[in-house]
């Protein structure tokens, strides 16, 4: 249906999808005419990142303290495979710490959180923690099997309960 709608109105349809959902989904016969004219898209870097970055806070009527703590920011996610979700998550940790009265997001709050790695590093251990203390091994056990002994993401094939 999604590919026939260029074809048959004036629509033209944009789908987002993280690459590896999109060679998961490619794999399914029915939605493989989707993908015939697809154009995947780089993730954002230098300066597309930057704006990724400080555009949403300027929208809203925020800004950063300096541009020193975008560069900090930024450093932090340069290199990494999935930047934006990363950013996206610590943002929104920074976001809950804005300062209200000056219209700033902090340097101090964003040391308050940790950081990127930090922001979401606490996140985990938050919901480790609400599971209970009983659950860890078992948690440790399904986080071991996410990964690679490379320390990589292990590919899983998806099971059925039926």
């Amino acid at each position: 249906m999604l590919a026939r709608l260029p074809m048959e109105t004036d629509i033209h349809v944009v789908l987002s999808m993280r690459d590896d959902f999109a060679s998961i989904c490619s794999s399914f016969e029915v939605l493989q005419p989707v993908f015939h004219d697809l154009t995947m898209l780089n993730p954002p870097t230098g300066g597309n990142l930057r704006r990724a970055l400080v555009q949403p806070a300027t929208s809203c009527g925020y800004r950063f303290e300096d541009d020193e703590l975008v560069d900090e920011i930024l450093a932090e996610v340069e290199g990494e495979r999935g930047a934006l979700p990363l950013l996206a998550f610590a943002l929104a940790c920074l976001w809950d710490k804005r300062d209200r009265e000056t219209g700033l997001l902090t340097r101090r709050a964003y040391h308050d959180i940790g950081g990127v790695g930090g922001a979401l590093a606490r996140h985990a251990e938050a919901t480790v923690d609400s599971i209970g203390v009983e659950q860890i091994p078992i948690v440790r056990e399904l986080f071991r099997n996410l990964v690679t002994a490379e320390g990589t993401r292990a590919v899983r094939e998806s099971v059925s309960c039926e």
